[in-house]
């Protein structure tokens, strides 16, 4: 429930104030949300192996990464001269999704 608790702060925080400290936690919970969702899973949207599949629960995980990958490109657009801005929003989309993707495998591992 913690986790839970600091994903919806988190996400709340990154809405009403568009800056890199909750986006990036938002991006941190989101990751530790895939693994810590055990109790509260939902109903199984794709079937992944016999015990492994994408449920209603870890789509949240993938919103909240998204919300935290658009405000963290916005920033690494605007504070960067035209010359670096395609290579600091490839580094930040990578960062984001290879945060996921780790909390994901945790996920699988266990």
């Amino acid at each position: 429930m913690f986790v839970l608790f600091g994903l919806l702060l988190c996400l709340g925080a990154t809405a009403i104030r568009r800056t890199a400290l909750p986006a990036a936690g938002l991006l941190v919970f989101s990751a530790l949300w895939l693994p810590a969702d055990s109790r509260l899973e939902g109903p199984v949207l794709v079937v992944l192996s016999y015990a492994n599949g994408i449920t209603l629960s870890d789509l949240l995980a993938v919103f909240g990464a998204v919300v935290a990958g658009v405000v963290l490109i916005r920033i690494a657009w605007r504070g960067s001269a035209p010359a670096n801005r395609a290579w600091n929003v490839a580094t930040v989309v990578g960062a984001c999704w290879s945060l996921l993707a780790l909390g994901a495998l945790v996920s699988l591992s266990r």
